[in-house]
């Protein structure tokens, strides 16, 4: 991004010095020619300073547009590659979510997931996804509601000791971390779909507490589904 402000600063400058210099250059030639040069003369000269200037213009332009359509490319590629890794990340969480049990090697594989994503992810999203799994290895818990007395208690006084662990949002508060308020820095499915969402930059709103809606129902609670579950 710092990168594309600078060129695009240097392409203007470019334009602009151009620009400056065949104005200048036009009213030297008008003053020193003036008075011994007849005026069919003077503007021909301007004219060529003029053809000149548009044609250094025109370069600058078609620059900025070959650079403009490099760009655009590579950042629908960039986009539909984290499209594809935040899906594939996202199922595996999901999957591994579903039988209850998280297990060693669902963790691992979780981590080599986002590892890959940290290629393309923003920084805050790469320091979600860190916590996240630190969490997983350390707890095997996706939500904070999972959290026994015993894990909360090391919870608190880990990212304590450790802040460096905490997700970039988290570090950010100033409110102590707590037993009382653990949950607002445990880094939950919820914060990481949040986090992808604004990663993505195309879609609005805070979805965070909406996830876990669905997520934590168990299937057929409350015994009302019909078996065999025939649709009408």
């Amino acid at each position: 991004m710092m990168k594309d402000k600078l060129l695009q600063k240097k392409d203007t400058k470019i334009v602009l010095y151009a620009a400056i210099f065949a104005v200048f250059a036009f009213l030297f030639l008008h003053t020193f020619f003036g008075y011994g040069v007849n005026d069919f003369t003077i503007e021909i000269l301007a004219a060529t300073l003029g053809a000149s200037f548009t044609v250094a213009a025109m370069m600058v332009v078609m620059k900025i547009q070959s650079r403009d359509e490099k760009e655009s490319e590579f950042s629908k590629r960039l986009f539909d590659k984290k499209i594809e890794l935040y899906q594939s990340i996202l199922k595996a969480i999901f999957k591994m979510d579903d039988d209850n049990i998280i297990d060693q090697k669902e963790i691992q594989h979780i981590e080599n997931k986002i590892g890959e994503a940290a290629l393309v992810a923003s920084a805050l999203l790469v320091s979600g996804f860190s916590q996240f799994v630190c969490q997983l290895k350390i707890y095997g818990c996706l939500y904070a509601r999972s959290m026994t007395k015993k894990q909360i208690e090391h919870f608190v006084q880990f990212f304590n000791e450790n802040r460096n662990y905490l997700s970039f949002d988290y570090a950010a508060l100033k409110e102590p971390l707590t037993v009382d308020n653990f949950e607002d820095y445990f880094v939950s499915l919820d914060n990481i779909i949040q986090l992808i969402r604004e990663d993505l930059s195309v879609v609005e709103g805070d979805i965070e507490a909406l996830i876990e809606n669905f997520v934590q129902m168990p299937m057929d609670k409350f015994k009302l589904m019909k078996n065999p579950n025939v649709v009408d």
